[in-house]
């Protein structure tokens, strides 16, 4: 369980550095100091250059969906 992105992004990079498989990762939009999609954008830039296996990240929300969608846009891949 991370704090917040910052210690997503290290818990991410300890598991894989040290042999251990990650697929899913929750996280929730509202964190401290590094919000959810902020991160969710570092892990997909980190897998598309090959730098950490493929994961499928789901981030959790109370916004609403319109405000989710302009905010995730150039993120999400479909």
């Amino acid at each position: 369980e991370a704090i917040d992105g910052i210690d997503l992004l290290y818990i991410v990079y300890y598991l894989i550095n040290n042999q251990k498989k990650i697929h899913t990762i929750f996280t929730d939009e509202t964190m401290n100091f590094m919000n959810g999609s902020y991160s969710a954008k570092i892990l997909t830039d980190l897998c598309s250059n090959g730098l950490f296996p493929k994961l499928s990240i789901y981030v959790v929300s109370a916004y609403n969906k319109e405000d989710l969608i302009n905010k995730f846009k150039g993120i999400v891949k479909k």
